[in-house]
């Protein structure tokens, strides 16, 4: 069994615009079952922006995301997804 561990964060919102809200998922160590499948449990946060004209900013959303993934044709790809 090995383990990855990879971050990331995704920000949201119109080109050329103030970004409205920043999609934060924080990746947790990727578990390999065997060859072609594996599981990894991440936690994730949604950031709002404060300015004007937008209401108070601060954590929108805070969860985990339980997934399977499953490689085919040499792609990893998502089996299954719940979010808590």
């Amino acid at each position: 069994m090995s383990r990855i561990l990879v971050t990331t964060s995704i920000a949201v919102g119109d080109p050329g615009k103030d970004l409205e809200s920043y999609h934060v998922p924080n990746l947790g160590p990727i578990v390999y079952q065997d060859r072609n499948h594996a599981t990894v449990r991440s936690t994730l946060q949604t950031f709002r922006q404060k300015g004007a004209g937008k209401p108070d900013g601060g954590v929108g959303v805070t969860g985990v995301y339980a997934d399977r993934l499953v490689r085919v044709k040499g792609r990893w790809l998502f089996a299954h997804r719940t979010v808590h």
